[in-house]
């Protein structure tokens, strides 16, 4: 276990004060810590904290590999890149004791009933977390000549993990699904978006002194030089959609991820 995070080590101390009854002001000081129970470090219960004995740092790897073709005619230059970004021992967490479905009583379904009947959830740490982006991007860049500039950009990418957002999956549905079958998790990352195009231009438009309309000093180019249109637009594909069943086993605030098998198309009279 990690004994820094339980009972009797992972002592809390907190305050609320409301609205209308004030709390304990700074000059009375803290509130004296509860009274440490050491018996209680023999006999654990409740919620639990765990750590891997295998634990180790995160770390990244990125590559590309690209070519670029230049338009001197256009002041234009192409671009074309492969990227790749990999994650690997990443901070995931999940409950080692997490109940076996069935139709007995709750806690005699958990891993360590026969351990210890009192302990519930064990939040165990691991760094076993994958995550894996490749993407292939196009990048047309026209750079500023008669007054107009350009560039027009598309990524088609990929992103597969098998670790959550969230502490224990969040509102994205529990992860993992099921802990005896972790390579059960590795699927599309709950942010991953295929395609995205974006356009962005700048137009420095030809009016006042020095432009091809309305070439002259003075008042003419005093409201009607000097200005310049500009835009972005970009387009993006959207999320996958998670679709969640109500909690099986009893275990989860938000409900347990859905299975259903076919084509995904539901008959025309249903509402």
């Amino acid at each position: 276990m990690r004994l820094a995070r339980n009972i009797p080590f992972g002592l809390t101390s907190s305050v609320s004060p409301g609205d209308i009854t004030p709390g304990t002001t700074v000059s009375q000081g803290f509130l004296a810590l509860p009274t440490v129970n050491f018996a209680l470090a023999d006999k654990p219960t409740g919620n639990q904290s765990s750590i891997s004995p295998n634990f180790r740092p995160s770390y990244a790897e990125q590559f590309n590999l690209g070519a670029e073709y230049e338009i001197s005619k256009l002041n234009m230059v192409l671009k074309l890149y492969g990227v790749g970004n990999l994650g690997r021992r990443i901070y995931n967490t999940y409950n080692i004791n997490q109940a076996i479905p069935g139709p007995t009583a709750l806690n005699t379904r958990r891993p360590l009933f026969a351990i210890n009947p009192n302990i519930t959830d064990v939040n165990y740490a691991v760094s076993n977390g994958l995550g894996d982006y490749y993407a292939l991007q196009f990048v047309a860049d026209k750079r500023l000549s008669h007054g107009v500039s350009a560039q027009i950009g598309y990524a088609w990418g990929h992103s597969i993990d098998n670790t959550p957002l969230d502490f224990s999956g969040g509102l994205a549905g529990p992860t993992p699904q099921d802990p005896r079958f972790l390579r059960a998790e590795r699927s599309n990352s709950i942010f991953d978006q295929r395609t995205r195009l974006t356009f962005t231009y700048l137009w420095q438009l030809p009016f006042g002194k020095g432009q091809h309309f309305l070439d002259k000093s003075g008042p003419t180019d005093w409201f009607l030089g000097g200005w310049q249109t500009n835009g972005l637009l970009f387009t993006q594909s959207g999320l996958l959609l998670l679709a969640r069943s109500g909690d099986i086993d009893h275990q989860y605030a938000y409900g347990e991820p859905s299975e259903y098998y076919g084509n995904g198309r539901l008959p025309q009279n249903t509402h």
